[in-house]
């Protein structure tokens, strides 16, 4: 079992729109700013494989609460400046798979890949994550 916290960081873009949203006055192309962000809670059942004493494969499945914040902003042709943003939470499932190297009993490296799925049901970003852990055992 394992419960962690998690900054799924931050995404931006900048760009232009070739026909403005709708309700927006003028015509396109109209330049915008996009951002996003994620930080979540994640409760997980763990399994390990061992191979020998040093190598494991690690699998995890869980549930992933998190809370999703994301803006747009766009200037008109006639310069007015519309935004938008909102900040929503996201209940996803998620998996995870990896593979251990204990080079003794009390250091190992983590090679990891993590799926979280679509966080947001408004913005629906698919968020994935490969990341590589040193363990201290203590």
């Amino acid at each position: 079992m394992q419960i962690s916290y998690g900054d799924f960081g931050r995404a931006e873009e900048d760009g232009a729109l070739a026909v403005p949203p709708a309700g927006v006055p003028g015509g396109g192309p109209i330049p915008y700013t996009w951002t996003w962000s994620a930080v979540g809670w994640e409760i997980a059942a763990t399994g390990t494989l061992h191979f020998g004493d040093s190598f494991s494969l690690i699998g995890k499945l869980g549930y992933l609460r998190a809370n999703v914040e994301a803006e747009f902003v766009v200037i008109t042709t006639t310069n007015e400046i519309w935004h938008s943003e909102f900040h929503e939470v996201s209940n996803n499932t998620n998996a995870s798979i990896g593979a251990q190297y204990d080079f003794n009993r009390d250091f190992a490296l983590r090679l990891q890949h993590d799926r979280y799925g679509k966080l947001g049901t408004t913005s629906k970003i698919d968020t994935r994550a490969t990341i590589l852990n040193a363990i201290f055992k203590f």
